[in-house]
C-alpha cells in the first residue's frame, strides 16, 4: 500500500485525465492546471475534447487557457476534427488577439493530440461581475452589462468577417479586463468547428443547436440576447413565452426590449440583425439607460 504522504507525479501522456492540481507537459512547456477539466466525448466515441485552465510554470510565466483533442480512434471522423482544431489555431494566429480575441501562445501537435494554449485575459468574469444573480439588475449595473455586450458583439463581427462563428458564449466565457473592464473572450469557441448537436454553453444554446446545426451569426446573436436578457432579469428566456425586461426594469428602453426578443426568436432567420448592428444597437441603449430615457 502506499503511504498518503507519497505523491506521484501523473503521466503526460495525452490519454490522462486533468485533474487540478497536477503538473503537465504539453510541447516544450509545462502547465500546472487550475482545477479539474471540463471534458466530453464524440458521439461515435473517436475524439475526446478537454478544457483547463493553468498556469505556465517555465519559461516566462503565464496563465493559460488549455483546449485539447484527444484522437482516440483513428477514424476519418477524428482526424476532421483534428483538422478543424487546427484551423482554429491558425486563424487565432492570424487575428492576433483583434478586438477582444484570445492570443494564440501555441498550438501543439502530439501523435493522438492537438492542444490550443492560448493567452487567458485577466479580470473578472461576466458572472462576476454582472451574474445572473437570480433577481433583476440595478439601472445602473444594466447599463455596464449593455457597454460589455457590445464589445462582445463587435468581437464577434470580426469573427464572422473570417468566415467563422463562436456558437459557446456563456458568463463564465467573457472576461472584463483593465481599467475600463473591456470585455474579451476567454477562447475562441467553437470558431472553424463543425456544428454538433447539443454544442455550446447549457442555458445559452440557440434552438437550432440542439439539432447540431444553425447558421454561424444568428447562432451568436440569439447567445448574445440569451445573456444579456438573463443577466438583466434574472431569469433566462423561456423558448414558449418571454416577458420583456421592462417588466422587471422598468427604466429599459422599449425599442431594445422588442429587438432583443427578435433576436431570441426560435426561428434563426427571424433574427432581425447581425452583431454588428446589435453592437449599435447596445450602445445607444446604454445612452438611453444611463438617462433613464425609456424611449
Amino acid at each position: 500500500m502506499v503511504p498518503s504522504a507519497v505523491l506521484r507525479r501523473p503521466s503526460d501522456h495525452p490519454a490522462t485525465p486533468w485533474s487540478g492540481g497536477d503538473e503537465r507537459r504539453i510541447g516544450a512547456h509545462r502547465y500546472l492546471l487550475h482545477a479539474d477539466s471540463v471534458e466530453q466525448v464524440s458521439l461515435d466515441h473517436s475524439w475526446s475534447w478537454r478544457e483547463a485552465t493553468a498556469d505556465r510554470v517555465q519559461h516566462n510565466p503565464l496563465r493559460v487557457r488549455l483546449r485539447q483533442l484527444h484522437l482516440l480512434r483513428d477514424t476519418s471522423t477524428a482526424q476532421r476534427r483534428r483538422d478543424e482544431v487546427r484551423a482554429q489555431g491558425h486563424l487565432l494566429r492570424k487575428l492576433d488577439g483583434t478586438g477582444g480575441l484570445p492570443s494564440l501562445d501555441d498550438l501543439t501537435e502530439e501523435a493522438a493530440a492537438t492542444t490550443l494554449v492560448t493567452v487567458l485575459p485577466i479580470g473578472l468574469t461576466w458572472r462576476q461581475a454582472f451574474g445572473p444573480i437570480g433577481t433583476p439588475l440595478a439601472r445602473f449595473t444594466a447599463t455596464g452589462v449593455l457597454g460589455a455586450a457590445a464589445e462582445v458583439c463587435a468581437t464577434l463581427a470580426v469573427l464572422h468577417r473570417e468566415g467563422a462563428s463562436h456558437r459557446a458564449l456563456g458568463p463564465d466565457g467573457i472576461v472584463l479586463t483593465g481599467r475600463t473592464r473591456r470585455a474579451a473572450l476567454v477562447d475562441g469557441g467553437l470558431a472553424a468547428l463543425t456544428p454538433q448537436p447539443s454544442e455550446g454553453v447549457a442555458g445559452y444554446r440557440a434552438p437550432e443547436q440542439h439539432r447540431g446545426g444553425g447558421s454561424a451569426i444568428p447562432v451568436d446573436v440569439y447567445q448574445v440576447a440569451a445573456l444579456v436578457y438573463h443577466t438583466v432579469t434574472g431569469h433566462p428566456p423561456s423558448p414558449y413565452a418571454t416577458p420583456p425586461i421592462r417588466a422587471s426594469l422598468p427604466e429599459w428602453p422599449e425599442h431594445l426590449d422588442d429587438l432583443l426578443l427578435r433576436c431570441l426568436d426560435p426561428d434563426p432567420s427571424r433574427r432581425p440583425v447581425g452583431p454588428g448592428a446589435l453592437a449599435a444597437a447596445f450602445r445607444e441603449g446604454r445612452r438611453l439607460l444611463s438617462r433613464g430615457d425609456t424611449r
